[in-house]
This record gives structure tokens, C-alpha cells and sequence, in this order.
């Protein structure tokens, strides 16, 4: 009978201790979609200013230049955004976890529990539009679209050079 107190005293610490784990790594996701949303925007802020430096030139480099940077500004938006994706993915992995651990230890309206259920009422379309995940998706789509936006204006500028 003691082993088995012993073991589940062992059992519940290691629920503690994973229980901390999570949260932890929860906290990190947190700040780590936003790590990288900062990144995307120093990224494409660099690339577009060497966009807009090689777009004044008249030379072979800068023909090459206008078309590359967009081609590599779209490919970095579209894995930043992948990259924002399983981010979410792993966040929500946490909660899950977190939920399930505070059910094993008994916690009564702990942290995770009370993640993704803020609303006493039913969500409204703007209580869904208004959030962080809704934000950085458009973060990344306004990026996307302005790097397609400048490679179709950098196609006509240039056909239109060589063509006069």
C-alpha cells in the first residue's frame, strides 16, 4: 500500500513538473509569434528598401535586382507565414496539454483552462476578427500581396524600357 501512495505522489510531481513545462513553453510560443512577426517586417523593410534603391538605377544589376527582390521578398513571406502556422499549431498543442494536465492534477479553473474561453457570451464576428492570429495574417497577406504587386510592376517597367 505504501508503494502505491509512493508512486502516485511520484506520478502527480511529474504531472507538476510537465504541467510547468508546458506552461512555459506556452509562454514561448506567445512570444515567439511575435519574435517573428518583427522579424518579417525588418526582413521585408531591408528588402524593400534595396527594392526601391535598385528601381532608380538604369543598370544591368538593377534590371536583374527589381525582378529578384520580389521573388525573394514573396518567398519569405509565404515561409515566415508557413513558419506562423505551425507556431499556432504547436500554441495549441500547449493549451490541449496544459488542459489536460490541470484535469489529472485537479486544478479548478487554472490557466489553460480559462485560455480560448475568455467570453461569457457567444463570439461575435468582430470578437473573431479582433485578434492577435487576425492581425498577423494580415501582416503577412498586405506583405505578399505588395511583393507580387511590385514583381508585375517591375515586368512592365522594365518591357516598357526595353521596348522605347
Amino acid at each position: 500500500m505504501g508503494e502505491n501512495n509512493q508512486s502516485e505522489n511520484v506520478r502527480q510531481e511529474n504531472h507538476r513538473t510537465e504541467y510547468n513545462i508546458v506552461a512555459t513553453t506556452w509562454r514561448f510560443f506567445v512570444s515567439l509569434r511575435f519574435i517573428v512577426a518583427a522579424f518579417a517586417v525588418t526582413l521585408h523593410s531591408a528588402l524593400l528598401t534595396l527594392y526601391s534603391q535598385f528601381y532608380q538605377q538604369q543598370t544591368v544589376l538593377s534590371q536583374i535586382s527589381i525582378l529578384g527582390l520580389p521573388s525573394v521578398g514573396t518567398i519569405a513571406a509565404l515561409a515566415i507565414f508557413l513558419i506562423e502556422l505551425r507556431n499556432i499549431d504547436l500554441y495549441i498543442l500547449m493549451i490541449q496539454r496544459g488542459r489536460e494536465l490541470e484535469d489529472v492534477l485537479d486544478l479548478q479553473d487554472a490557466h489553460f483552462a480559462r485560455l480560448g474561453e475568455p467570453y461569457t457570451r457567444p463570439l461575435t464576428v468582430y470578437d473573431r476578427l479582433i485578434s492577435h492570429t487576425m492581425g498577423i495574417y494580415i501582416l503577412h497577406v498586405g506583405v505578399a500581396t505588395l511583393w507580387v504587386h511590385l514583381f508585375v510592376l517591375s515586368i512592365w517597367t522594365l518591357s516598357k524600357n526595353t521596348v522605347t
